[in-house]
């Protein structure tokens, strides 16, 4: 476990992977609290915070939490991760905004989760290229008995 932890730099990137990824969990897990998995329909059980939701929702949500979560373990694999959830919640907002999300409850131009998946995408986009542009995971200063003269590990 300790040689996986070695990998966090602290990046942009990773930051945000790690800061959405635990947003998207605690919504997850409030929205099953709140709206139960019983009989497990698709349409809205009800409105969490402002939301509509159903158990398919949040269980949708709590993957993507997952997800960033592990993502930003690693540098490479945040900006990768940040980007295609970037395109997915581009594309989710579309979708809803054409009213073809509502087995999840998200029905029409002016539903709260189109406007939370655009601020997703758009923000996701960002953190996986041009806020990650130049920037570099952050070396630990490390010396084992068998490595090389340099103090830098990768």
């Amino acid at each position: 476990m300790k040689e996986i932890f070695k990998e966090i730099s602290g990046s942009t990137s990773q930051i945000f992977a790690v800061g959405v990824g635990l947003l998207y969990l605690i919504i997850g897990i409030g929205g099953l609290a709140f709206v139960g998995v019983q009989s497990f329909p698709l349409l809205p059980h009800g409105t969490f915070i402002i939301f509509g939701m159903n158990p398919l929702h949040c269980i949708i949500h709590l993957v993507v939490g997952i997800v960033w979560l592990v993502a930003s373990i690693r540098f490479a694999w945040s900006k990768r991760v940040n980007i295609i959830l970037g395109i997915v919640f581009g594309t989710l907002t579309l979708l809803g905004l054409f009213n073809l999300l509502g087995f999840l409850g998200v029905n029409g131009i002016g539903n709260p989760d189109n406007f939370l998946h655009l601020m997703t995408g758009a923000f996701s986009l960002y953190f996986g290229t041009t806020a990650s542009e130049g920037a570099k995971p952050i070396m630990k200063n490390h010396r084992s008995s068998n490595s090389s003269s340099s103090p830098w590990v990768q």
